[in-house]
């Protein structure tokens, strides 16, 4: 199961659908604490994340995120990253990230390169091509 998480549904149905229609079962949150709390209850049947870096800072946020790590939303994600790699069986599950950041040298500098499998810009990345990037990703 792939677990989607990004706080714009609109921006992402076609990429949730393609993903279904290839046979992926997708669990779709945009509520940061929500999804956190899914991750953490649903970790054995969890095989890929996939996460937007970007996400806004209002509402209630889970206590563990930093928000004076954020950037006002623009580093959400690592924040999401950090929270779900405290633990080795959330490490071990792979993640990676599709974003609209447009800052090529944003990835470079970025402490999430390090711990996700890919970073992919969602202007970049047609639904086909994602349900490919997934496999490929998934056969590893």
């Amino acid at each position: 199961m792939i677990l989607f998480l990004d706080d714009e549904m609109m921006f992402n149905e076609s990429y949730i659908e393609a993903l279904v229609e290839a046979g992926f079962e997708v669990e779709f949150h945009r509520e940061i604490g929500k999804g956190l709390a899914y991750f953490q209850d649903h970790l054995r049947d969890i095989e890929l994340v996939i996460l937007d870096i970007m996400f806004a800072v209002t509402g209630k946020l889970p206590t563990a995120i930093d928000v004076t790590k954020t950037q006002n939303g623009l580093r959400t994600g690592e924040e999401i990253l950090r929270i779900m790699n405290m633990s080795p069986a959330g490490k071990s599950v792979p993640k990676m990230i599709l974003t609209n950041v447009a800052a090529d040298d944003f990835y470079e500098k970025s402490a999430a390169s390090k711990e996700v499998l890919g970073w992919y810009r969602k202007r970049d990345v047609l639904p086909s091509e994602l349900v490919e990037i997934v496999t490929n990703h998934l056969k590893k």
